[in-house]
Parts: C-alpha cells; sequence; structure tokens
C-alpha cells in the first residue's frame, strides 16, 4: 500500500508541475506581446541633417506623466523599446537656435506595435543684433552739453 500511495504523490507532483509550467509560459508570452515601439528621426529642416543628442520625451497620453526619456543617436535616430500598449505624446525637447516642434500622439497596440515619428525641426531666425552706436540724439545731447560746460566756464573765466 505505501507503493501505491508513494506512486500516486509522484503522480500528483509531476501533473502539478506540468499545469504550473503550462499557466507560466502563456504568461511570459503574454507580458512580451502587449509591449511596443517607437522609433524615429529628428532632422533639421534648413539642412536636412540629422540632429544627434536631442532629448526625446515618451509621456503617458492620460496623465502626462514621463514614461521614458532618451536622447537621439549620433544619426538622429530615437529609439523607445518595451513600451506597454497604450497612448502616448512623444515630445522633444528642442535644442538651442530651433522653435520647439509640435509633438506626436501615438498608440501602441496589436495593431500597432511599432510605430515611427519623425520630428523635424524648424532652426531660428537670427536674434535682431542690436547696435552698440548711440542714438543721433544722445549724441547731440552729450554735445550740447560740453558746449554748456566749455561756454560756462569761458563766461567765468572772463569775470
Amino acid at each position: 500500500m505505501n507503493r501505491r500511495r508513494g506512486g500516486t504523490l509522484r503522480v500528483i507532483a509531476i501533473i502539478l508541475a506540468i499545469t504550473v509550467a503550462t499557466l507560466l509560459v502563456p504568461t511570459a508570452h503574454a507580458r512580451m506581446a502587449f509591449t511596443g515601439s517607437v522609433k524615429g528621426l529628428v532632422r533639421s529642416t534648413g539642412t536636412n541633417t540629422a540632429l544627434s543628442g536631442v532629448t526625446v520625451r515618451v509621456l503617458d497620453a492620460a496623465t502626462n506623466g514621463l514614461v521614458a526619456e532618451a536622447r537621439t543617436d549620433e544619426d538622429g535616430v530615437l529609439v523607445f523599446e518595451e513600451l506597454p500598449f497604450g497612448r502616448y505624446q512623444v515630445m522633444v525637447v528642442a535644442p538651442e537656435g530651433y522653435a520647439p516642434p509640435a509633438g506626436h500622439a501615438v498608440e501602441l497596440s496589436d495593431d500597432a506595435p511599432v510605430v515611427t515619428v519623425d520630428f523635424d525641426l524648424e532652426p531660428l531666425p537670427d536674434a535682431p543684433r542690436q547696435s552698440r552706436r548711440f542714438p543721433l540724439w544722445a549724441v547731440f545731447a552729450v554735445i550740447g552739453s560740453l558746449a554748456a560746460v566749455v561756454a560756462g566756464a569761458v563766461i567765468l573765466g572772463h569775470e
């Protein structure tokens, strides 16, 4: 009878192990299947060249909370991988000399596990340079003041 009990326990243990393994495999597969990627390129519209080192952020569309942040590589490429399926806003932090671009609304899903977004950054026009010359009225005011001082000194010197 002990043999029978030992054999039954082994069978139960094997069935339990197979059941647990069967339940874990779909869970791991499902976890991988519910993530996606956002990829793209950041370039300058002025020269059509890729911009490296530009900060790109992925924000949750519902909460505006930061989900991920990265910088473009030397070729201006941006990549965010293993983002949970959902809706996001992809934003670029405009580098110095560029106007801030509009963000891109994206949705990662079974139908679209990889979304491509490109950003074309518009260079800012050169800032107007301030003239280092004095305005003409200031020049005449200084000359007039000096003339008054000289005239006053001449008058006081003759008295």
